[in-house]
């Protein structure tokens, strides 16, 4: 592939795989991260081009973090880790803000890694799957994602707002993360699928939950619900 053709191909693969007008999984079994992110993406087709380039690990300001292929190779490496789990946007949130100091997360097809809040000298394997991780780390624990005026704080700000507004929400919520009132299990209708559970209809959001997809839940909602407010 050229550079042209690695272009080409980016921009096709895009478009293959935003489904729009598909349903969006937001069970408790669906994607975490949905389709290939475009970060990802264009990495890949770089290293298909050109699978002999010098590969440079991406640093993550303020955290340290070892690389594993699966979840249980980091927690055989990190045996004294108590806090393991699924790298959704809402968990890495809760981590985030949490007191923990260090963390084992499986962002699946991915890999695994340990992650450190902080500097440590921890070993490392140059290679691919390093530096893929890498790059998602870099992007997953990003200000543009969890600042101020970071992607999910702001989809979290508005959908907070606009499930507290039309009293639906059942529980607590978090960055990606919505337990429902059983009768919000119509958001299907719209293409939303969420799980239900015995007392709440739940919507987890993967990392490629897009600014349309938000939208067009936003008018659903207000189509659908009345605003106490």
């Amino acid at each position: 592939m050229t550079p042209r053709s690695v272009e080409s191909d980016f921009l096709s693969l895009i478009q293959k795989q935003s489904g729009e007008g598909n349903p969006l999984d937001l069970t408790l079994d669906g994607p975490s991260i949905g389709p290939v992110h475009p970060k990802i993406l264009m990495a890949r087709l770089s290293l298909a081009v050109n699978p002999e380039q010098e590969l440079t690990t991406v640093s993550v300001p303020g955290w340290s973090f070892q690389c594993f292929d699966k979840m249980r190779a980091a927690q055989l490496s990190h045996p004294t880790v108590v806090l393991c789990f699924e790298g959704r946007p809402w968990t890495v949130a809760k981590f985030i803000h949490s007191s923990h100091s260090e963390a084992i997360v499986d962002f699946k097809e991915l890999g695994a890694v340990y992650l450190f809040k902080g500097l440590r000298s921890l070993p490392s394997e140059p290679g691919q799957q390093q530096y893929l991780l890498s790059l998602w780390l870099a992007y997953a624990l990003s200000a543009e994602l969890w600042g101020p005026m970071g992607k999910w704080t702001r989809f979290h700000d508005r959908l907070y707002s606009l499930f507290h507004r039309r009293n639906l929400l059942e529980g607590e919520a978090s960055p990606g993360h919505y337990p429902l009132k059983p009768n919000a299990e119509i958001l299907e209708r719209a293409g939303f699928l969420g799980s239900r559970l015995d007392k709440s209809y739940l919507l987890v959001l993967p990392w490629t939950f897009s600014l349309t997809a938000l939208q067009r839940l936003e008018e659903f909602i207000s189509q659908e619900y009345p605003c106490l407010s």
